[in-house]
């Protein structure tokens, strides 16, 4: 079992990525924040998401409108030592859409007053 070598908070959603048919993956920026106070840069990591929120999120995705998605976790860097590599994990829960009004009423069945 590898150990980890850093840890920072998942801090927001970007893109759906629809490329899978297995699963579909949504991209999640980690703040870089282990290296110093305060914290400098961020990276990004591709995360899948499978069962109801998957099928969720596919059906409501479209290119010209993204979905934004709301995710709770962390992301690792573990280094296992069996084979000495550096591994880049996300452990992040699904935790619900995000909408602007129209697209909640839209959704919602009801009419949007334009």
């Amino acid at each position: 079992m590898g150990h980890i070598i850093r840890e920072g908070a998942v801090t927001a959603c970007g893109r759906v990525v629809l490329d899978d048919p297995a699963y579909v993956s949504v991209e999640v920026t980690c703040g870089d924040d282990e290296f110093g106070e305060p914290p400098r840069g961020s990276t990004v990591y591709r995360v899948g998401i499978t069962g109801r929120a998957a099928v969720v999120v596919a059906e409501l995705w479209r290119p010209e409108a993204p979905v934004l998605l709301l995710f709770a976790g962390r992301y690792v860097v573990r280094h296992e030592p069996t084979d000495g590599r550096i591994h880049h994990e996300v452990e992040a829960d699904y935790v619900g859409l995000l909408f602007d009004d129209r697209r909640l009423e839209r959704i919602g069945g009801g009419r949007s007053p334009e």
